[in-house]
């Protein structure tokens, strides 16, 4: 350590060391922020207050004037059971009889039980082994 006694005293802090200019700033700009926002809040009620007023009168012909649509057409419970028994007849037809899919090509529906049957029968068949030809391996 230095031998100078300058660096050895302890500074003595006094009144007069406090700065004042830079804490009377801080106070005004926290006065001028606090009064800003106080100003912006009630700005911001009055306009919400002007709102709610506006909301409750109508803005449309529309609110006032009440249109109701045209009531929609259900069917009746008897309506109901003739549609699904057709629709029921149509899936049978289709299930349980033959017709032509695509008569070019050749594609036919056929009823669902006999087609589970031939699939089932295709799934069982063992198909057959293509005979490979094995070559007789080359003397050396």
């Amino acid at each position: 350590m230095s031998d100078d006694p300058k660096h050895n005293e302890v500074p003595d802090f006094t009144d007069r060391d406090i700065r004042i200019r830079p804490i009377v700033i801080f106070l005004i700009v926290t006065a001028l922020v606090t009064a800003g926002t106080f100003v912006g809040i009630r700005v911001l009620l009055n306009s919400y207050t002007r709102s709610a007023a506006e909301a409750d009168q109508p803005r449309n012909v529309f609110a006032t004037n009440r249109i109701l649509p045209v009531e929609p057409r259900l069917q009746g419970m008897a309506e109901a059971a003739e549609a699904l028994a057709l629709l029921h007849a149509r899936e049978r037809e289709l299930l349980e009889h033959y017709a032509w899919v695509d008569k070019d090509a050749g594609v036919v529906r056929m009823p669902i039980e006999q087609a589970m049957e031939t699939y089932l029968e295709q799934q069982a068949a063992p198909e057959a082994a293509p005979v490979a030809a094995e070559s007789e391996p080359a003397a050396p």
